[in-house]
């Protein structure tokens, strides 16, 4: 029972781990394919807005990756908890956390480029999708981060 329902954490944290990547993956494709139909940006080029749009951009993405890791460390940080259950839900919760800000900031990179056709809110997007790939949730990443080795749990 108790190995059933790590398996199926594991499982499910994976699901939403692709999940939050495939959102950022598929708003940035459709953004591609609009800029190239159209040919151009959405609201126009001004280069007020832009500085405007990129420097929030930017704080976005640092607080999506500065934050989330905080707010990861400090979930995990005071953990007491010995069931495997109880440990993994808890690093559950604190991903998500840590990708949905990753995931924000993506999508205002994508937004910055569709609306205003600079391609710095792409790079930054895409640097932001390749963080979050990076903080997929493979076997060892779990163990490292949570102490659960759930390698004898997940086929």
């Amino acid at each position: 029972m108790n190995a059933q329902k790590i398996k199926e954490i594991v499982r499910l944290l994976r699901i939403l781990s692709f999940g939050l990547i495939g959102s950022v993956v598929f708003l940035l494709l459709m953004a591609l394919i609009l800029l190239s139909i159209s040919g151009n940006p959405l609201a126009g080029e001004d280069e007020k807005l832009s500085r405007i749009m990129f420097l929030v951009l930017l704080f976005l993405g640092l607080w999506g990756i500065a934050g989330g890791q905080y707010l990861f460390r400090k979930r995990m940080r005071n953990l007491t908890a010995t069931d495997p259950i109880e440990v993994l839900d808890r690093y559950r919760g604190a991903m998500i956390v840590r990708l949905a800000l990753l995931e924000s900031a993506a999508f205002f990179g994508v937004i910055t480029y569709l609306l205003l056709g600079d391609e710095r809110g792409l790079l930054v997007a895409l640097a932001l999708l390749l963080f979050m790939v990076l903080l997929h949730p493979t076997r060892l990443r779990i163990l490292k981060e949570s102490g659960i080795d759930v390698e004898s749990f997940v086929d």
